[in-house]
């Protein structure tokens, strides 16, 4: 039994650690909250912390609600029931965490700010991202990125993974009126069925090509490219060529338009 009203004590400790006060603060604070009311020197002599220690920690807590002085002589301590100890910490913590948010809110608009305030820098600007992690990262964030359109010249079942790997992120930006056109080769079996359910969104077109592609791309907003750099239709992503020049992104988007125009239009 006494071992167990040890541990007990020191969960307590811990949990008020937690919620923000120091390892002194809290016994003092459990010590009191046992008695109706204490004299320092008591407390001292319970919680087995020194006595200068116990009027700092006292002092704390009195600033912050937790106890409260009654005069006389000696001087007595009473702290407030443990479930308001507990409310007003909580209390304290929730108004910590937005405060932390906010701030973390605005460094990071500000963060933003600078980086859009640098000179674009006009020299051409390739990439070659060849791992799978780092492709669905780009990725991801070009699809949180677009604003107007995304042209996607694609193999097949590369495109099903493509949209069943970023399903949600691709209806996100469909929701918000971002335009989707995907063209691929006309399948010998009704293959592209999946793509089907999203047919719900007006923005989304699907267009089939008799013939395999003779390069895999997808354009941006007409101002990025990624190319992949494999023509193998698997499941399994490609290492891919990012690029934002300006002459190759406009190729491809011309080189799209023309494809367009000659695909087979489907009714999802």
């Amino acid at each position: 039994m006494r071992a167990a009203s040890v541990e007990s004590a020191d969960e307590y400790v811990a949990i008020l650690s937690e919620l923000g006060l120091n390892k002194t603060q809290a016994r003092v604070y459990l010590t009191l909250a046992k008695a109706k009311n204490l004299s320092a020197k008591e407390i001292a002599e319970i919680s087995k912390v020194a006595r200068p220690d116990v009027y700092r920690a006292l002092y704390q807590l009195e600033k912050i609600g937790l106890a409260e002085t009654l005069l006389g002589e000696p001087m007595y301590f009473e702290a407030v029931p443990i479930d308001e100890c507990f409310s007003t910490l909580l209390l304290e913590r929730t108004k910590k965490t937005a405060e932390l948010k906010e701030k973390a809110q605005k460094l990071t608009q500000n963060f933003k700010k600078n980086l859009q305030d640098k000179e674009v820098d006009e020299e051409f600007q390739f990439m070659l991202i060849p791992r799978k992690v780092a492709v669905y990262s780009k990725v991801r964030r070009m699809i949180e990125a677009a604003q107007e359109r995304v042209c996607l010249l694609a193999l097949m079942r590369r495109t099903l993974t493509w949209f069943s790997e970023y399903s949600y992120l691709v209806e996100e930006a469909l929701a918000r009126k971002v335009e989707f056109r995907v063209i691929i080769q006309k399948p010998k079996k009704d293959l592209w069925k999946p793509l089907k359910s999203l047919g719900k969104y007006p923005n989304f077109y699907l267009r089939l090509s008799p013939r395999a592609p003779q390069t895999a791309f997808s354009v941006w907003d007409r101002k990025e490219l990624l190319m992949s750099t494999s023509l193998t239709d698997t499941a399994s992503s490609a290492a891919i060529l990012w690029s934002n020049n300006k002459g190759i992104v406009n190729l491809c988007q011309d080189y799209f338009e023309y494809l367009w125009r000659k695909a087979e239009k489907i009714d999802l």
